[in-house]
């Protein structure tokens, strides 16, 4: 946020500094701020509120006053309250989706409903969706620790493991770019998948990636970069 850099903690909850790094809150479940200390990720949402995502669901920070507002704003998140709410991605300023251990979730943020629910009833292999992202042709992808899933602009999912060409099932992140090439962390490799043809490409050590492999956090930068 301007002016304001939000970090999520592992088991603290979350700090919020000002622009030059002094501590300006901090947000826990004690304190009535967040549903669990556990947080897993962050978003900047389009509704101008930070959107902090927990072991024991979401909730919805009004920056300004750091108040939750989730179950006044957003009351059908209360179904999972309870949820490991892993990532959260925005697909566009209509649609925000959830990772969570009860499989992926689609909000309309204007209808202020929930629009899609992936899970094992409609294509999953299991329920648990770590992070998700999408390209410019309108696919959306479903990362797990058992490969990732594209999803057509029409719902259509598609699987893809190591029997499609992963060296390893666990995918952690994923991030699109500007040739709308895919990058997908697979643990110990970096796979770039290309949405026109499916193929998939591996990069190991051979291609510079260090043994220590891949994590969750990714970002690409304003040039086009990407960490």
């Amino acid at each position: 946020e301007k002016g304001k850099l939000w970090v999520g903690t592992a088991t603290s909850g979350v700090m919020v500094l000002d622009a030059q790094l002094k501590p300006i809150k901090y947000l826990q479940k004690q304190s009535g701020h967040l549903s669990s200390d556990k947080v897993t990720d962050l978003l900047n949402g389009p509704d101008s509120n930070i959107w902090v995502c927990t072991q024991e669901g979401v909730s919805v920070m009004n920056s300004g006053t750091f108040t939750n507002m989730q179950n006044k704003a957003y009351p059908m998140l209360s179904a999972f309250a309870s949820k490991y709410i892993f990532s959260g991605w925005m697909q566009s300023t209509q649609h925000l989706w959830l990772g969570t251990d009860s499989g992926a979730l689609r909000l309309d943020m204007r209808t202020k409903t929930i629009t899609k629910h992936i899970t094992t009833r409609n294509g999953l292999l299991q329920n648990r969706v770590s992070f998700l992202g999408g390209d410019s042709s309108g696919n959306v992808y479903l990362c797990s620790r058992n490969g990732f899933y594209k999803m057509t602009a029409g719902g259509k999912l598609q699987f893809f493991g190591t029997r499609q060409g992963l060296p390893n099932e666990i995918c952690l992140g994923v991030e699109t770019d500007r040739n709308n090439q895919v990058w997908i962390s697979n643990d110990n490799y970096l796979i770039r998948f290309s949405p026109a043809d499916n193929k998939i490409k591996v990069f190991s050590g051979s291609s510079g990636i260090k043994a220590g492999g891949f994590r969750s956090g990714h970002l690409q930068d304003s040039g086009g970069n990407m960490y």
